[in-house]
């Protein structure tokens, strides 16, 4: 039975999570620079979920069992800020042509180049308490962007401009 009591001294003990206090970073990108550009630049972000995939299964004659046999992710999204060059966004694409050419600049237009080497990015996200404290750290395995968003133009618009960036990633775990 549900007890204020028991609700208000779990919030004062356990105290809730803040949706303004994060870090992200992204080690073995394979570009200093542009580690270090996206740190300080990351506007927000989602914290993607996972799903069991199951399949249906007849029993003899019994009911329909779901039965797994896969765990699927969400891509991880991140919404940069952009600096004035957009070094970010094109950074991010050089990224991408390191793993699939689209350019023959960076390669053999549309084969799988340096996918072993480009797409293995560690991505952290770290949570924080008001004190300061970490709280909580998400660690995406073997990373890598697999799309960048467009970036909204118009002369009534005075906002920064931003980019979201979609990465793919083998597995996450949490600490």
């Amino acid at each position: 039975m549900f007890n204020i009591n028991d609700f208000q001294t779990d919030l004062k003990t356990n105290g809730y999570n803040k949706a303004n206090r994060y870090s992200v970073t992204i080690t073995g990108a394979g570009n200093s620079d542009l580690i270090d550009s996206l740190e300080y630049r990351l506007q927000s972000f989602a914290l993607p979920g996972k799903q069991i995939s199951t399949s249906d299964v007849i029993d003899g004659t019994g009911p329909i069992k779901k039965v797994p046999y896969t765990t699927t992710y969400e891509d991880l999204v991140l919404t940069i800020l952009l600096d004035k060059k957009l070094s970010q966004r094109n950074d991010i694409s050089k990224w991408m042509g390191k793993i699939i050419p689209s350019h023959e600049s960076e390669g053999k237009v549309g084969s799988v180049q340096l996918y072993s080497e480009f797409a293995k990015a560690t991505i952290n996200v770290m949570t924080y308490s008001e004190e300061g404290n970490p709280t909580n750290v998400v660690t995406f395995h073997k990373a890598y962007p697999i799309g960048i968003g467009n970036i909204s133009y118009g002369y009534a618009n005075d906002t920064p401009a931003t980019i979201d960036v979609s990465f793919a990633y083998e597995t996450w775990t949490t600490a």
